[in-house]
């Protein structure tokens, strides 16, 4: 088990796993790095990591676990640099959180040892940034997809998945690419659906007062767009990187309006059946997904 632990990015996804892994590791060091020292001192303050420092002033000696937890395209320059320095111990590991998994590891697959980086998808989380809403609970019961690159070892593998259960997650292995596109049908798409329905009704707003609007917006809406507000900075990232499988899976969605349009609301096509013969299938499919 890793016990002397570097996290870098000590936003939502990392200052939870600073706590999580001092309430579960016994015995564990845990140091965060970043670019501005105020906004990791509280982490330093409740007791969550015994150390604080500057992204660029990093000491990885004796560090056995070093956790990238910024934006994906961000990580893949710290990935490589901390991958190239000389004390990195010989079998310290490396891992990210990042929701692109192809895209980090192809960006680090020309080092000699890329084979101590192992890439890792957290699906936890929440549209809140920043470490005042970490959680020492956002891990426990959580899925984690782990995503083994050639470059890797089992036992590496191993050493990485036994560190995600001991935080109370529960983890799976994928293909990185498999992995992408899964993650543009489940959770990539659905961010821009939802920043769309935003948009949506922006532009049916009379003289785009917004504000008007408001006394119809009932807890539907606000549930599918709760998303909306999640990071720009981090989703621009996510966007970028898995673009294609994005655009494939967006396709897709597209074409599913333009079925609906055609089968239940053209004339000729409507009716009462019909529209509950749809409804009643997605219900059944939806009261499939836990």
């Amino acid at each position: 088990m890793f016990h002397d632990i570097a996290v870098i990015g000590l936003g939502l996804l990392g200052g939870s796993l600073c706590k999580c892994a001092r309430r579960n590791i016994p015995g564990s060091r845990m140091t965060a790095y970043g670019r501005d020292l105020s906004k990791l001192a509280p982490a330093l303050d409740d007791g969550a990591v015994d150390e604080i420092g500057l992204v660029d002033r990093m000491q990885l000696s004796g560090k056995d676990l070093v956790v990238v937890c910024t934006p994906v395209i961000r990580s893949v320059e710290i990935i490589r640099a901390v991958l190239q320095r000389h004390d990195l111990a010989g079998d310290a590991v490396v891992i990210d959180v990042g929701s692109v998994k192809q895209g980090v590891i192809d960006g680090v697959a020309d080092l000699q040892r890329a084979g101590s980086f192992v890439g890792c998808h957290p699906m936890a989380g929440s549209e809140q940034t920043g470490y005042s809403h970490s959680d020492a609970d956002l891990y426990r019961d959580a899925s984690v997809i782990i995503t083994p690159s050639p470059a890797n070892d089992e036992s590496v593998i191993r050493r990485v998945d036994e560190f995600w259960r001991k935080l109370g997650a529960k983890t799976s292995r994928v293909d990185p690419a498999d992995h992408d596109f899964r993650v543009s049908l489940t959770s990539h798409v659905p961010h821009i659906a939802a920043c769309l329905l935003v948009r949506l009704l922006a532009s049916g707003a009379a003289d785009g007062e917004i504000d008007h609007m408001l006394p119809f917006i009932g807890n539907g809406f606000r549930d599918m767009t709760r998303i909306a507000s999640g990071s720009p900075d981090m989703w621009s990232d996510i966007v970028l990187m898995n673009r294609e499988n994005i655009a494939r899976a967006l396709a897709g969605f597209a074409g599913e309006f333009d079925k609906f349009r055609q089968r239940y609301l053209d004339s000729g096509n409507a009716s009462a059946d019909r529209l509950a013969e749809f409804f009643s299938g997605v219900k059944s499919l939806k009261n499939g997904i836990q």
